[in-house]
């Protein structure tokens, strides 16, 4: 069985003795979905399928409960596999929040991020616009959420090969990183780099690859 820790770590150094299941946080037809599209999507058995969902729900939890403490931690490559499938199925995500009271005010821009990884363009796009709509990331808000977002929104348009939208996206997102001095910002543009691929014959690619290279990352 799968354990998660009984409460939250906050610092404290207490081993905790109290495992909880995962199971009690995802009713048994959301996981049997759940461990149904791994089966799917993956060469997993389903016992493979269990273990990972149940370490991906143990993560997610412990995410949540420990937001914005900055632990530095992510799930490893096979258990991040469990969670992409969790937080791609909307019903099994927002009733893993509501049990956490957690309010997933994040969810749309995390989502879209998660799809840009799949190569799922189309959905990524449509939940980073979601994202950007909203009040928490208009522009002059949070500049670090909407940076990152922007950033992905370039990515998007640099897998796409569409140099319009990469340089319009990065741009802004640059911008934001040098009013912010957000490293986390700087970070994110730096791996879009990565992904400008035939693009960087484009002169206003080499540009905004130049741009980049010169924000703080730390």
């Amino acid at each position: 069985m799968t354990a998660v820790l009984d409460t939250p770590v906050y610092g404290s150094t207490t081993p905790v003795t109290c495992p909880r299941d995962p199971h009690a946080y995802v009713c048994a037809d959301q996981w049997s979905k759940l461990v149904g599209l791994l089966m799917r999507d993956y060469p997993f058995d389903s016992v493979m399928a269990e273990r990972v969902l149940g370490q991906a729900v143990a993560y997610v939890i412990t995410a949540m409960e420990n937001k914005g403490r900055r632990l530095g931690m992510g799930p490893g490559r096979i258990v991040d596999i469990g969670v992409h499938t969790i937080m791609l199925d909307t019903k099994a995500f927002f009733a893993l929040c509501e049990k956490l009271r957690f309010d997933g005010a994040r969810l749309a821009e995390e989502r879209g991020s998660r799809y840009v990884q799949l190569g799922r363009l189309d959905l990524a796009e449509e939940a980073l616009e979601r994202a950007l709509a909203q009040t928490a990331l208009a522009p002059g808000q949070s500049y670090r959420r909407r940076g990152a977002v922007l950033a992905d929104m370039a990515a998007i348009g640099a897998k796409r090969r569409d140099a319009d939208q990469a340089v319009a996206y990065g741009k802004e997102a640059i911008s934001l990183a040098r009013a912010s001095g957000s490293g986390y910002v700087a970070r994110r543009l730096q791996g879009l780099c990565d992904e400008f691929g035939p693009l960087s014959r484009d002169h206003r690619v080499v540009e905004l690859g130049a741009e980049i290279a010169t924000l703080r990352t730390s």
